[in-house]
């Protein structure tokens, strides 16, 4: 395990102070656009001690290690948030965007097995497409839930192993090939997206999963907080950039969003279906479990979906 530029540090930096990636290039080092652009996303994440001095300077930093992130350090939300959304017009951001005129404001989604059908967990399906039989899986995670690593060191196990089978961008094309998107997935988005509610994803899955099986997310949803894999120019793995909104982290996930949109934590629903989900019931204004694969979720929740069909959501979606 290993340390990376903090890639999302880095954007944020050069957003802040006004510049271009070539002008950035040429204030760390005077480098060309090329190279300034491998070192913010991630596909150079580890320069030269010489290269990080350069960065330093360039953006008035007081040491290098501004810019180093740990294998057991979260990227800071608020960078991963602007770092996610920095391809979208800064001017339509959710909270100056028209809200629905129903008491909910926003609807905020788990991933796996949520949205997307055919398997319980990401994760698994990685390792098992690598050749894993549960061990190391199963010991990773076992070793998070006993608290003896971080979420983050947790994640930076896995890069090792993932890396190792020499997994590539183009593997999750196979990966996902059996799998799918929701039914009425497009009904139900484009009914919410028409009403006005802000819609989110917080999930503790894969964003390649995401990309695969609905292409087009990024024309329906304003937050999404997934597990970010992240690939070189050959498209093989280099890093793994953990969420900081899985498990526990759920509840603090809704509430980020509701302080960026402008709206209360009342006003959210959200809908999810493992174990995992239960932390949000004392966070978001009404819960909904669809198609739960947990027993324990079905008592905590306020709304049991049981058959598959996400528009059934639409009718908890109440009027003043």
């Amino acid at each position: 395990m290993k340390w990376r530029l903090y890639k999302e540090k880095l954007y944020w930096l050069r957003i802040q102070n006004g510049w271009s990636q070539e002008e950035a290039g040429t204030y760390c080092g005077g480098v060309e656009r090329k190279h300034y652009f491998l070192w913010e996303s991630g596909k150079t994440p580890r320069p030269h001690k010489s290269t990080l001095e350069a960065i330093t300077k360039g953006f008035s930093l007081k040491s290098i290690e501004e810019i180093q992130l740990k294998p057991n350090e979260t990227p800071d939300p608020d960078y991963l948030y602007s770092y996610t959304n920095r391809h979208k017009n800064q001017l339509e951001n959710p909270s100056t965007l028209q809200k629905t005129n129903s008491k909910y404001k926003a609807v905020i989604f788990d991933l796996d097995g949520t949205l997307l059908k055919g398997f319980d967990f990401s994760w698994a399906a990685v390792w098992k497409y690598i050749g894993d039989d549960g061990g190391n899986r199963k010991r990773y995670t076992k070793l998070y839930h006993s608290k003896k690593i971080s979420y983050s060191q947790w994640c930076a196990y896995c890069l090792e192993s993932y890396i190792k089978a020499k997994l590539s961008r183009s593997d999750f094309q196979k990966i996902t090939s059996e799998f799918r998107a929701t039914d009425q997935l497009y009904e139900t988005l484009d009914s919410l997206k028409s009403q006005g509610y802000i819609l989110g994803i917080i999930s503790g899955g894969i964003n390649t999963f995401l990309e695969e099986l609905i292409p087009d997310w990024d024309d329906y949803f304003d937050y999404v907080f997934t597990n970010q894999l992240t690939f070189d120019n050959k498209g093989l793995l280099i890093d793994i950039v953990p969420t900081p909104y899985d498990f526990e982290g759920k509840s603090q996930g809704i509430k980020f969003i509701c302080d960026k949109a402008g709206i209360d934590i009342s006003s959210v629903i959200f809908v999810g279906e493992s174990f995992n989900d239960k932390y949000v019931i004392d966070t978001a204004g009404l819960t909904i479990a669809y198609t739960p694969i947990s027993k324990e979720l079905e008592e905590l929740f306020d709304v049991v979906i049981e058959k598959e069909g996400l528009k059934q959501i639409l009718k908890y979606l109440k009027t003043n």
